[in-house]
């Protein structure tokens, strides 16, 4: 649980780094972080599976593929934008909330009910087959930057009809 802990904090953080890339209208950066993240994750993972690899062995490659994303999109985001303050201004908070609640909301949403999946499958199949599930639903999920990137684009097409 705690290995999955960190790839979820790892890959939080680099979505922060997405958000940027989007406010620049730099979406292949995302692409970028994404692909690498994700080819890397699916390549290891795929050869530790069919070498007999474990459920936690796994784990960790989708761990260290994650901090991978996220350190590819710190490197875009410091050599092609712009260089990230590490120090917190408190007063910009409250903007910064109100602007991007309903992200936050649709996303926690859209994640807990996958997560809850999980939760609610382990209550009538074995942990073993639990596992099984939640290796091939994260094969699956890393497909996502597909309909992703494609819906950023689209998004980043109608502000800019917004604003003219």
């Amino acid at each position: 649980m705690y290995i999955v802990g960190w790839e979820s904090k790892s890959r939080t953080s680099g979505r922060s780094w997405h958000s940027v890339f989007t406010a620049y209208e730099r979406l292949e950066m995302i692409s970028i972080s994404l692909v690498v993240e994700r080819v890397l994750t699916a390549a290891v993972g795929i050869a530790l599976l069919l070498n007999g690899g474990g459920l936690v062995a796994v784990s960790i490659v989708f761990t260290a593929g994650s901090f991978v994303g996220l350190l590819t999109a710190t490197q875009g985001l410091r050599r092609y934008m712009v260089s990230p303050r590490w120090e917190i201004d408190r007063s910009r908070w409250l903007p910064l909330l109100k602007a991007g609640s309903r992200s936050v909301w649709t996303a926690s949403y859209s994640r807990s009910c996958c997560a809850s999946t999980h939760r609610c499958s382990a209550s009538w199949t074995t942990t073993s087959e639990v596992g099984i599930y939640g290796a091939a639903f994260r094969v699956i999920e890393a497909t996502l930057f597909i309909p992703v990137g494609a819906q950023q684009r689209v998004a980043s097409l109608a502000l800019h009809a917004v604003r003219r």
